[in-house]
């Protein structure tokens, strides 16, 4: 999968490669270290938000399309805490 605009061929005519932004390491660091904290916390929005402004070429279509997150998301709190079910007590 290529990203980005500036792709060339190569010698094999199926065979391409592409320009792509390398960032330094303090910079991935941070990027890094936030998916992480998001992921951990099942933050979507934050993953999402994170990947949108890293110089990823991440461009989304739609929206978080997560059916688990999206149906969480909708459950009020209260209703939510009705359908946790403690397998350990």
């Amino acid at each position: 999968m290529l990203i980005g605009d500036d792709v060339t061929g190569t010698e094999h005519e199926r065979i391409m490669t592409a320009n792509e932004l390398c960032l330094p390491w303090n910079e991935l660091d941070i990027i890094i270290n936030g998916l992480d904290k998001a992921c951990h916390e099942f933050n979507h929005e934050w993953i999402r938000d994170i990947l949108l402004t890293a110089p990823t070429g991440f461009n989304p279509t739609d929206g978080i399309c997560d059916l688990v997150w999206l149906q969480k998301k909708s459950l009020p709190l209260v209703e939510a805490k009705k359908k946790v079910v403690t397998l350990f007590s």
